[in-house]
C-alpha cells in the first residue's frame, strides 16, 4: 500500500495497491476506511481533485465497497 499525505478538512491520508485495487482512507476523527475494486483512475482523480474530500464522498464512499476497519 502507497499512502499520501493529504490536505483535506475530514481526511489525513489515502492509500492505494494498484494490484489488488485497495484503497485506504483515513479520517480525522480516527476512522479508517479500506474501499475494494478501485480503478487506478479514482484514486488518481482523487488525489488532483480541488477538493479530495468531496471527490472521495461523491465518486468513491458509496461506489465502491468498503469495510470499516478502525
Amino acid at each position: 500500500m502507497e499512502y499520501k499525505e493529504i490536505n483535506s478538512s475530514k481526511l489525513t491520508k489515502i492509500g492505494y495497491n494498484r494490484d489488488s485495487l485497495k484503497m485506504e482512507v483515513h479520517f480525522k476523527n480516527g476512522h479508517i476506511y479500506l474501499h475494494s475494486e478501485v480503478p487506478p483512475s479514482y484514486y488518481l482523480e482523487c488525489l488532483v481533485a480541488a477538493s479530495i474530500g468531496k471527490y472521495y464522498f461523491n465518486n468513491i464512499k458509496e461506489v465502491f465497497p468498503y469495510e470499516i476497519i478502525a
